[in-house]
């Protein structure tokens, strides 16, 4: 992977990660069944470990995440 295609994953991983706050945010999924759905992403879980998504998804929500 070179690093400019790193980067355009990585950024996708973080819009992933932002879509299913936004699914929480409006009750469309749990917490959880988030979680578990970013789990089950590849694209999510190259950058991202189980703690990290929590965290990330946890902090976002408590600072009242908007939708961009």
């Amino acid at each position: 992977m070179t690093p400019r295609n790193k980067h355009e994953a990585f950024d996708e991983a973080e819009r992933i990660l932002d879509c299913y706050i936004s699914y929480v945010v409006f009750r469309i999924l749990t917490f959880n069944e988030a979680v578990e759905d970013l789990l089950a992403n590849n694209k999510v879980t190259l950058f991202f470990t189980k703690d990290e998504i929590e965290a990330v998804m946890s902090f976002e929500l408590q600072k009242g995440h908007t939708v961009q």
